[in-house]
């Protein structure tokens, strides 16, 4: 009989060992090989971005910004949309009034002809500090900062005339975009509130 204890004993110890094994590699292995993956991800794209040839500084920040966000590394991503902000908001709220004071239409969005297309390529702080305010706030909303997302959807709104380009092929509006999300940030709250 002793035979048989001992050994259903060992057969215990032998599942609760493998048992222990398993939520090891599930809380510790998986989660270092994942951050070791973001990690050599973002050394990546950053030397890869970093230097973007021929393209200005407002453009290489814009493109790390939305980097760091599309790989959920959101202080990057805030950090590198408030160094474009601060270094060429003055340049775009100028242009954005110059833009209003001429009384000209903000630009279509989709799908533009050449003419157009170069046109809102030549605002290019105007479109990035736009797009950065946006990225900033999308940030801040994942990381559960809602009033500051709300504060940083407002100034992407004050850019009518800023567009942003989507990889897919067209353009599409900031300003609209972040009033789309200020909206949904308003139902929200009043869904929470009931």
């Amino acid at each position: 009989m002793r035979s048989n204890d001992s050994d259903d004993l060992l057969a215990r110890l032998e599942r609760q060992q493998a048992k222990v094994q398993r939520r090891t590699f599930i809380l510790v292995v998986i989660p270092a090989i994942v951050a070791l993956l973001l990690l050599g991800y973002t050394v990546y794209w950053f030397r890869r971005t970093r230097n973007l040839p021929g393209q200005p500084a407002n453009v290489r920040l814009t493109f790390q910004a939305w980097s760091a966000f599309n790989t959920q590394d959101y202080g990057l991503s805030i950090a590198r949309a408030n160094a474009c902000i601060t270094q060429y908001e003055s340049f775009a709220a100028a242009e954005q009034q110059q833009l209003r004071a001429r009384g000209l239409s903000p630009p279509p969005v989709g799908a533009v002809p050449d003419a157009v297309r170069a046109e809102i390529l030549n605002r290019g702080p105007l479109n990035d500090v736009a797009t950065c305010w946006f990225i900033k706030a999308r940030a801040l909303e994942a990381l559960g900062e809602t009033e500051s997302a709300r504060r940083a959807y407002t100034e992407a709104t004050r850019y009518i005339h800023a567009r942003a380009w989507d990889p897919r092929g067209w353009f599409w509006s900031p300003s609209e975009a972040a009033r789309e999300r200020l909206a949904a940030l308003g139902k929200t709250d009043k869904g929470s509130a009931k």
